[in-house]
């Protein structure tokens, strides 16, 4: 039984002969520009010219024999020529279209062979530029994981400090309230409390201190501390509350130079006495701060 060819064989039918249709195309295309090339070459045109004279005197021996070729070769050497120029391109045309396929084939794989080439040089460079990328991103995770670091430290830090001022202020209270007696009516104690270090690749540190001025006498909160090395005051000077009700600080110390400070407490809810001295926080780049006093105004 005869095979009846469907509308999807028909289609690739069609498509073969487009394809095949369009590759000998490019083959005479191809050839006749090849041959023109091969025309237009030194060794090749010299072989052309020969080629040339060779058919015109056949033609003309096949035409007048060969006493009337001799004759007729000056005579109707310019007709002759151009047919034998004819024939002898129509001969090269020939050959040149006989070898024309693997002349495409040939290109083509050269083609190729590029193409794959600078594919690879191409993937090589994505692939530097991915490990690139990776890198980067390592980095940013570890310089991420570097900042989660330092702030869970200095959370820690701060919690430390917080408990720290916390225990000082109690024994503040409690030194108060033992009534120290001294050679003196006022004495100034410089109680180390914590240290910080300052940020930077060459950080400072920083000594934090409570500074504590006792007296066995009541007196007025007014008056200018100094010591031997500078400080610099970081809270408001103030009394223990010794009732309910509030307690007003003026403003934190007023400098008179980097060792020497002027206070002033206003207070309803406590007084400078024996059971009440005046504390206050303070920073300095020494770890002791040598001899401190205070003169009340």
């Amino acid at each position: 039984m005869a095979h009846t060819p469907t509308v999807g064989d028909l289609a690739d039918y069609a498509e073969v002969c487009a394809t095949m249709l369009h590759y000998w195309l490019s083959v005479f295309i191809k050839g006749f520009w090849d041959s023109l090339t091969f025309v237009n070459q030194t060794k090749s045109g010299i072989a052309f010219v020969l080629l040339t004279a060779a058919f015109t005197f056949l033609l003309m021996w096949a035409q007048h024999g060969w006493s009337g070729a001799v004759k007729q070769v000056i005579i109707k050497f310019g007709e002759l020529a151009l047919m034998g120029a004819g024939a002898s391109y129509l001969v090269i045309l020939f050959f040149t279209l006989v070898f024309e396929p693997y002349h495409l084939q040939s290109d083509e794989q050269t083609r190729t062979r590029n193409a794959i080439g600078e594919l690879d040089s191409k993937s090589a460079d994505y692939r530097q530029c991915i490990s690139g990328i990776n890198i980067e991103l390592m980095k940013s995770g570890l310089l991420q994981s570097n900042i989660t670091s330092q702030g869970s430290l200095v959370n820690s830090q701060q919690a430390m400090l917080n408990n720290q001022q916390a225990a000082i202020n109690s024994c503040v209270v409690s030194l108060g309230k033992m009534n120290p007696m001294v050679n003196r009516n006022i004495a100034v104690l410089h109680l180390p409390a914590a240290k910080r270090t300052e940020p930077g690749l060459f950080g400072k540190i920083i000594y934090i201190s409570e500074m504590v001025i006792t007296t066995n006498h009541f007196g007025n909160p007014v008056g200018t501390i100094k010591c031997d090395k500078p400080f610099t005051p970081r809270s408001t000077p103030t009394v223990p509350i010794v009732a309910s009700v509030a307690v007003e600080a003026s403003s934190l110390a007023i400098p008179i130079s980097d060792r020497e400070y002027q206070i002033r407490v206003s207070n309803t809810g406590g007084e400078w006495g024996p059971n009440g001295p005046i504390y206050f926080v303070v920073e300095s780049a020494f770890e002791q701060l040598g001899a401190c006093t205070f003169t009340p105004q």
